[in-house]
């Protein structure tokens, strides 16, 4: 496991083999794994090693969709032998989805939202068209004011959300103080004030451990992020 790896609480008992940049090749060596999973997320030439040393590994792309959620479970499933498993897997993250979306508001005008993850530095970092929480906000009713922008992350230009004028701010923070530290940060912007959103403190605190692991907790991502938009009072969102 990465140091990032605390979900379920059973993850904090594993091995640890460095972090998702800096994983320690002779710890992974030393371990023997039958099976080594990896994304393009981690660093090419990390993968590349492990491939010369003819390590048992996998890598995946990290998805956008929740198809690709469920295909991804699928490929890791039929793996590890465990075929029925993911299948039951699959087949209840697409109960709890038809759940969530049951509770969506019938609307023909998606409010104009902005995604920002809060701690890193002073710029106003934001998710494109080809990321998946683009694709929950789409999902969720909700337009992404960045939605043009390429990659994941980018940093967003605030001349540029300023003539946008999002109806709605999404945060992404490690807790609810740093939730209301973002909060107040984009209140002291000066040139922010008049926008929409800041101005009538149309705020949504999103759970950044959650919102940052495309796997099988997304749907519980989407879940709060519906709750949070549609119904504040439930989730103390806003």
């Amino acid at each position: 496991m990465t140091s990032f790896c605390d979900y379920p609480e059973e993850a904090r008992q594993k091995e640890i083999i460095g972090g998702l940049i800096d994983p320690s090749l002779e710890k992974i060596r030393v371990l023997e794994p039958d099976l080594i999973l990896g994304f393009r997320g981690n660093p090419r030439r990390i993968l590349d090693r492990l491939y010369e040393e003819k390590l048992p590994l996998q890598a995946f792309e990290t998805g956008q969709t929740f198809e690709d959620l469920f295909s991804l479970i699928d490929r890791i499933s039929r793996l590890t032998c465990s075929q029925a498993r993911g299948q039951e897997l699959n087949s209840s993250l697409r109960e709890k989805i038809q759940a969530i979306e049951a509770r969506l508001p019938e609307t023909k005008t998606p409010l104009r939202a902005f995604l920002t993850l809060y701690g890193q530095g002073q710029a106003l970092w934001t998710c494109g068209h080809n990321s998946y929480l683009d694709y929950l906000l789409n999902r969720a009713g909700l337009q992404n004011i960045a939605s043009e922008l390429e990659g994941n992350w980018s940093a967003y230009n605030p001349e540029k959300l300023i003539a946008e004028n999002p109806e709605l701010i999404l945060i992404l923070a490690r807790n609810k103080e740093a939730f209301k530290q973002a909060v107040k940060w984009l209140g002291s912007l000066t040139p922010l004030r008049e926008i929409k959103a800041v101005k009538n403190g149309s705020f949504v605190f999103l759970d950044e451990n959650l919102f940052s692991r495309f796997g099988p907790r997304l749907i519980d991502a989407y879940n709060w992020l519906v709750r949070a938009v549609y119904s504040p009072s439930e989730q103390g969102g806003k």
